[in-house]
């Protein structure tokens, strides 16, 4: 009975947008994301929609959720099975985001759902050198404290202290 709820609720979502303005049901995923609704956001996470979906720049949804700040919709997205190791098209991970954008709450809830510490993106760079480029020392005491490695070095040599240093 629930599945057959699911996918009528699917097929309504589905046939409810019409014309040129239609959107899939992803770009409405998207749109409840970048929007902080937490509440529509559930609802198309309930339906599986997450686990495919990309948006136009190819990110995943916990991507995006982590450049939005939304704390909420990361836990959702985690507790959903999420892909915590999701990558933009660049190779950063959410946990990049989390620590440029100096969310702490958000570092410790992907560390805990299995975030690679050491994770470097196509130019090397890991979390711990994105941390060191902001003021705030939060993130990258978590990114220490959860094994990063301070001498780890980028494609032109550059290590967290010399971000830290600029």
């Amino acid at each position: 009975m629930a599945s057959l709820a699911r996918f009528l609720t699917l097929i309504v979502l589905l046939t409810a947008a019409t014309g040129a303005a239609a959107q899939t049901v992803q770009e409405r995923l998207f749109d409840a994301i970048v929007q902080g609704d937490v509440a529509e956001a559930s609802r198309l996470v309930a339906l599986g929609v997450h686990y495919s979906a990309r948006d136009k720049q190819g990110d995943p949804p916990l991507i995006v959720a982590t450049e939005r700040a939304n704390l909420p919709i990361v836990e959702l997205l985690l507790a959903s099975g999420a892909d915590v190791h999701a990558r933009t098209a660049n190779g950063e991970t959410a946990l990049h985001l989390s620590a440029l954008l100096e969310a702490p709450a958000i570092a410790r809830r992907l560390l805990s759902a299995g975030a690679v510490v050491e994770v470097a993106n196509r130019d090397g760079e890991t979390p711990l050198m994105w941390a060191a480029l902001t003021p705030s020392l939060e993130v990258a005491r978590l990114l220490l404290e959860a094994g990063a490695r301070i001498g780890s070095r980028d494609l032109r040599g550059n290590t967290a202290l010399h971000g830290a240093a600029a």
